[in-house]
């Protein structure tokens, strides 16, 4: 069964994987970047556990309207968490599969965020809309440069690689880099510890151990340091040691 698509507040375009048997809770993925579009193995598995799920791109990224960085990217995803309950997905998507017209009013909503999600997830981990937030090696701080992506190195990357899947101006990656958007310490004193769990491995060369730790520390926040990993995936959530943990957060 392929996702179907549906467009919040005009941009943003999100991917649905509709269970066959819904448990009254859905589940919002907030994607790394730079990547290709999508994290099927992971919402496959949730689908499979009965969640609905959404897989958005960021505003200015691939096929959703917009400038990427125009806005914080947080805002994104809350618009589709704020859009769920109102969508009714129906016949019209692209595969023209059978499919019954439904709605999903009272539906409770988390977030699992990766990498630039997982800083999404954290913004959502205040928000009340949002019953829970996941958060896998999110970063925490824009002006701690990573040495493996230093942010001028990511920009051009970014440029060179996926030519028109990120579309950002200069002026937006710097407000970023200088941590004048999208910053978590923004929200620090607003998130909700019980809402919160935060994965991370202590060997990532990409979001330094170093920064998260007493951040994770300052929130007071359930969390899972995994010793060897790397910069992890939205995968590891599916590894039964770590689904373990974050299902009675879901």
């Amino acid at each position: 069964m392929y996702p179907r698509r549906v467009r919040f507040q005009k941009d943003v375009l999100a991917e649905v994987y509709e269970p066959s048997r819904h448990n009254g809770k859905a589940v919002v993925i907030a994607g790394g970047m730079p990547s290709l579009p999508g994290s099927a193995t992971l919402a496959r598995f949730l689908r499979k556990k009965g969640y609905l799920v959404f897989v958005p791109r960021y505003r200015g990224s691939w096929e959703s309207g917009g400038s990427f960085l125009g806005r914080s990217p947080h805002e994104d995803i809350l618009d589709v968490v704020d859009g769920i309950s109102q969508i009714t997905i129906d016949n019209e998507n692209f595969y023209q599969e059978k499919f019954t017209p439904r709605t999903y009013r009272n539906t409770q909503i988390s977030v699992i965020g990766v990498s630039f999600g997982g800083t999404a997830a954290l913004f959502c981990a205040a928000d009340d809309r949002v019953s829970s937030a996941i958060a896998i090696c999110p970063v925490v701080d824009w002006t701690a440069q990573s040495q493996t992506e230093p942010l001028d190195w990511l920009a051009d990357f970014c440029r060179r690689s996926f030519g028109q899947g990120y579309r950002f101006s200069d002026e937006d990656w710097t407000r970023l880099s200088e941590g004048k958007i999208y910053s978590p310490a923004d929200v620090l004193e607003k998130i909700d510890s019980e809402k919160l769990f935060v994965i991370h491995a202590m060997d990532d060369d990409v979001v330094s151990f170093d920064d998260v730790k007493p951040f994770v520390e300052k929130v007071g926040c359930k969390h899972l340091y995994i010793k060897k990993g790397g910069h992890l995936s939205s995968r590891v959530v599916t590894k039964w040691h770590v689904w373990r943990k974050v299902k009675g957060l879901l």
